[in-house]
């Protein structure tokens, strides 16, 4: 297996017992961003774990993917977290967990074509909107389109079909 980023976990820290989160939400409350990055290296693993959970039912988006937007859920859970209501780790799990369902279910429904599938389209749309018609006879000889491919365009755009 390749050595990818979700592969290679001994590049960052340990997990932070509640001592040391203590003193470094201090610190992070004063400012200090090293304090910051120290609590986000060590929390990289939780997110690459969670990731690959998620990743096992989900083949339709890269495991990459997941652990870049759980990075950001991560640092935005460091930002909001409160020393007071609970540790890091159990904050940056609902806060990954929470931004990895949201992704799927806004993915789930996207298709993605090949730039020259869309491109090849948005040629042919602006060929038809050039001609001042809206019958599909006339739109196909003069563009020298089929006319079941002018209708899928024509659908595709505002303009009514007769």
């Amino acid at each position: 297996m390749k050595n990818t980023y979700y592969n290679n976990n001994q590049q960052y820290k340990r997990p932070l017992n509640r001592a040391e989160q203590v003193i470094l939400h201090a610190k992070i409350q004063e400012g200090n961003i090293d304090a910051k990055n120290t609590i986000i290296s060590s929390c990289i693993p939780l997110v690459i774990n969670i990731a690959k959970k998620f990743s096992f039912n989900n083949k339709h988006i890269d495991i990459e993917d997941m652990i870049q937007e759980g990075n950001i859920a991560l640092i935005k859970a460091v930002e909001n977290w409160d020393v007071q209501k609970g540790s890091i780790t159990t904050v940056a799990t609902w806060c990954v967990r929470n931004k990895l369902i949201d992704m799927i279910n806004d993915s789930r429904y996207t298709i993605k074509y090949p730039y020259s599938l869309s491109r090849r389209a948005s040629e042919e749309l602006r060929k038809i909107n050039n001609i001042n018609s809206n019958d599909i006879d006339y739109i196909a000889t003069e563009t020298g389109l089929a006319k079941q491919r002018v209708k899928k365009l024509l659908s595709i755009s505002s303009r009514n079909i007769r």
